[in-house]
């Protein structure tokens, strides 16, 4: 597209094209606020929630970002690391996906995996993740 042979009604056209798109984007973004938040926070009987005021669209979260989660007891991460690749089946688990599940860092699931998780024999990474075969 060259900007030297756009017209006054081209930029018009584009700029109304921006504006739908960011109330798009607006919608879809308070559409997903109320699918993050089903289940989480009950609702008052039969009242639905408010809608966040539009505008400046909000940041969308990644998909398994680790949050801040307590300090696990002695071996717990190891049993909530198996049970979780035990229930995943032969597809396994990324070490993010695991992280977001467990609330931890993956720095910190890369290091069980580099330390305590290699003495488990039934653990095995394939393509970048890790399979219970036990």
């Amino acid at each position: 597209m060259d900007l030297t042979s756009l017209t006054l009604s081209d930029f018009k056209y584009i700029t109304q094209l921006l504006e739908r798109k960011e109330s798009l984007l607006g919608e879809i973004s308070d559409i997903d606020r109320e699918l993050a938040g089903v289940g989480s926070v009950k609702q008052a009987a039969g009242r639905p929630r408010k809608a966040a005021k539009a505008g400046k669209p909000e940041k969308v979260a990644r998909v398994a970002k680790a949050g801040k989660g307590k300090r696990m007891k002695r071996g717990q991460m190891k049993e909530n690391i198996i049970s979780l690749l035990k229930a995943a089946g032969k597809e396994g688990l990324s070490v993010r996906e695991i992280a977001g599940t467990l609330k931890v860092n993956p720095a910190n699931v890369h290091v069980w995996f580099g330390s305590t998780g290699k003495k488990v024999s039934e653990i095995r990474k394939e393509k970048g993740r890790r399979v219970w075969v036990g």
